[in-house]
């Protein structure tokens, strides 16, 4: 068993902190595990109709190129999964949906991060003129994408 000794918050940042838990392994070894301590976020699949989806391309600085992706973002402390799919959706794209059926969530790097991921399937799309700060988010290309031509990128990576 793994026995958390202390924890120390070495950096606060917008809703996230980097934080250093001293540790004593189960062979009485003692281990600093310094990690992101994370919120959660989302992500949400915008069904358009039965075979295109709504994607996004924006640069991300971390790997230092542009991203194909689905729309998401971080959850707030006060919204629920489902709350932060909404808002997210309205932020990114500028539509609602009629329907959101949570499809799973994931760990997407437990390795140096607390992240808890939630997707979402979004149906019944409604255009809401609802993005926010379109100014900041000039960068943000918008794409209505066939299914197969998404799968297609996929494997491309």
């Amino acid at each position: 068993m793994i026995k958390k000794d202390n924890s120390k918050i070495l950096y606060r940042w917008r809703g996230l902190s980097l934080r250093r838990d001293n540790t004593t392994l189960h062979d009485n070894k003692r281990l600093n595990y310094t990690f992101i301590k994370h919120p959660g976020s989302v992500v949400i699949v915008p069904l358009l109709n039965k075979d295109t989806v709504i994607l996004l391309e924006q640069y991300r600085r971390p790997i230092e190129k542009y991203s194909l992706e689905f729309p998401a973002g971080g959850k707030r402390k006060d919204e629920t999964w489902l709350q932060a799919a909404r808002r997210e959706l309205g932020e990114e794209t500028g539509y609602g949906a009629n329907q959101f059926i949570q499809l799973g969530k994931f760990f997407p790097s437990n390795s140096i991060s607390s992240e808890e991921t939630h997707v979402f399937l979004a149906r019944g799309l409604v255009a809401k003129n609802t993005r926010r700060f379109p100014e900041q988010i000039k960068g943000i290309k918008t794409y209505k994408m066939k299914l197969k031509e998404t799968m297609a990128k996929v494997n491309l990576g």
